[in-house]
């Protein structure tokens, strides 16, 4: 059974202004709600490639312009599409390339990765570098957001000189569709209102109470390589590690990581470093003892690895870490295997089906470069454990032990409002996000995260950390990601304002193609009521009647008779309704 997963937000903010909001592209959209829509794009105007365009957003900072489209049908930005943006930086339509009555200095196709300039009557060729582009989320999905530097130079000229500027979208196929459909552009005025800090980030770890995990893709050995090593020495002296999950170290063993992290990292009385391995790529090294190692079968001659650590108070249990390197670029269908596979030793292993045997409530972390390009079902999966191969790995499950899915870290890379995990001048491919932490939210919570970019690092937080400038780019065309992990604090201690109204929390996985879970939250004891209605408001199905307790539902329902489309699912107690639209897919 495959469920289908999008980013498509449930919603869109009618507010006019952007309401001092900072962006953050990571691949989510909820920071995007009080950014004024700056056009509507009729439905239906699509041409044969069904690239559909929707609403456009746009907003700056101090450094980035960024745009936030929807595409009409689940894309890959940086390979299945023609899209192409162009961008008229000194608002005079009389100068740059020609494009439906506005004069863009910058064009770029975001398929073909390559871009023009044309500055001062000069072309010039670009690529994602030259104009510091960053777009998300890696996988597929039916929007997008997309960033742009707006102060830098090509060839000693600066690209924006207007503080208004104009903006166009274009799918350059066949009758492709266009944003505006009208001559003259969608014009923007960049804004210098103060915005709220970037994401706050220790790079110490932040006490005794948490531990501290690195994923980290070390890019064919570098560990190992001299002129590499000081830069690798520097990071992992800074950031200070309690259990890495390595990745691409390929003809070394695990005992030689251990001691190299000992030269690194000299242990202490009492203590010592744990390594264990999982041909033919992927390593553990931990301060605390690695009581058993698990293979986890790969595609081909790949594998991943489990690792069952003990961990020291006040956790005082075991923890589940799963290092994973998925099979990169077009193999969709592997990478699915692969998760499918970890997904299933999880359920197994929390089920008592499989071994180890997990008591109840363990910790559980899945790490590593996962390679998330391709199909979102992947990403899915992972949180919510929705397995594809059925025939396989066995049937779907809700992962975390509280009946919830895994929750995504999502770390920022550092002083950038950007989360990418790779980036190199030496690919076509703009900076993505393809190294994540994954983590059972309800026995671990996060205390702290980023991913380590030492260009973009303060002299000051260099200086403190002695690391230089380059040290990450060195090292590696992969961040170091990093998590610390505490102890959630207990329920009774937090001080939560209960919802006053009925509330729907969410609908998960939307769309689907089968299976749907709602959650929501009932203020009183109250006979509850949930139908769904097609677009127009006309009932289909009632869900449940019933009389229900005061706090948070989970009800999980399927799409049984429903032909693909939007739906409405209405919860409704009293006097009071709350709904949201749910779509489904054959």
């Amino acid at each position: 059974m495959k469920y289908f997963f999008s980013f498509l937000t449930l919603f869109f903010s009618l507010a006019l202004y952007s309401q001092n909001t900072r962006i953050l592209v990571e691949g989510t959209f909820d920071d995007w709600e009080n950014i004024a829509i700056a056009y509507t794009d009729v439905t239906g105007d699509d041409g044969p490639s069904s690239i559909d365009f929707g609403k456009l957003q746009i907003t700056n900072d101090e450094e980035f312009l960024f745009f936030r489209i929807e595409v009409g049908k689940e894309i890959n930005l940086q390979s299945d599409n023609n899209v192409t943006f162009y961008i008229d930086t000194d608002n005079d339509p009389s100068t740059g390339i020609p494009f439906n009555g506005i004069g863009a200095e910058l064009s770029y196709n975001l398929r073909e990765h390559e871009g023009t300039a044309r500055l001062n009557n000069t072309n010039y060729s670009l690529d994602h570098e030259d104009i510091g582009l960053v777009t998300a989320p890696t996988v597929t999905s039916t929007e997008f957001e997309i960033a742009v530097r707006r102060n830098g130079t090509i060839a000693g000229n600066p690209t924006f000189t207007s503080n208004v500027i104009k903006v166009a979208f274009e799918d350059d196929s066949n009758q492709g569709d266009q944003i505006p459909d009208q001559s003259g552009g969608i014009s923007y005025t960049i804004s210098n209102e103060n915005l709220p800090p970037l994401p706050e980030f220790s790079i110490s770890p932040t006490g005794s109470e948490t531990f501290r995990t690195v994923a980290y893709n070390v890019l064919q050995d570098g560990l190992f390589e001299s002129n590499r090593q000081p830069s690798f020495e520097r990071i992992f002296k800074a950031l200070k590690p309690d259990i890495i999950g390595f990745t691409e170290i390929y003809n070394h063993s695990a005992n030689q990581v251990g001691s190299l992290m000992e030269t690194f990292l000299p242990s202490s009385a009492g203590e010592q470093w744990y390594a264990a391995g999982i041909n033919p790529d992927v390593i553990c090294v931990s301060r605390y003892k690695i009581k058993q190692s698990f293979i986890i079968d790969g595609v081909g001659s790949s594998a991943n690895g489990a690792f069952l650590i003990e961990l020291p108070a006040p956790f005082n249990s075991d923890l589940l870490f799963i290092v994973a390197h998925t099979p990169c670029c077009d193999n969709n269908d592997g990478r699915q295997l692969e998760i499918d596979a970890m997904m299933a030793f999880i359920r197994d292993a929390k089920e008592g089906n499989g071994f180890p045997v997990l008591e109840d409530k363990t910790p559980i972390i899945i790490c590593g470069d996962m390679n998330l390009v391709g199909d979102n079902q992947q990403l899915h999966t992972l949180l919510y454990g929705d397995i594809v191969n059925e025939n396989i790995y066995g049937s779907f499950f809700i992962p975390d032990w509280d009946g919830t899915a895994f929750d995504d870290v999502i770390p920022m890379t550092t002083n950038t409002p950007m989360a990418y995990t790779w980036a190199t001048d030496f690919s076509s491919f703009s900076p993505g996000r393809l190294d994540f932490i994954i983590y059972s939210g309800s026995v671990l919570e996060v205390k702290n995260s980023f991913n380590l970019y030492t260009p973009a690092l303060s002299t000051n937080d260099l200086n403190a950390n002695n690391l230089e400038d380059f040290d990450t780019p060195i090292a590696s065309d992969h961040l170091p990601v990093v998590a610390d992990f505490g102890v959630p604090a207990p329920v009774s201690t937090i001080e939560i304002e209960s919802p006053s109204s009925l509330k729907i929390e969410r609908i998960y996985p939307n769309p689907s193609d089968n299976q749907f879970f709602l959650e929501y939250y009932l203020p009183k004891n109250e006979i509850v009521k949930a139908v769904l209605t097609d677009s127009f408001g006309i009932e289909i199905r009632t869900l449940f009647d019933e009389a229900q307790k005061e706090g948070k539902h989970i009800y999980s329902f399927n799409k049984r008779d429903l032909n693909s489309g939007i739906y409405l699912l209405k919860l409704m107690i009293d006097n009071q309704i709350d709904t949201l639209k749910i779509e489904v897919f054959d």
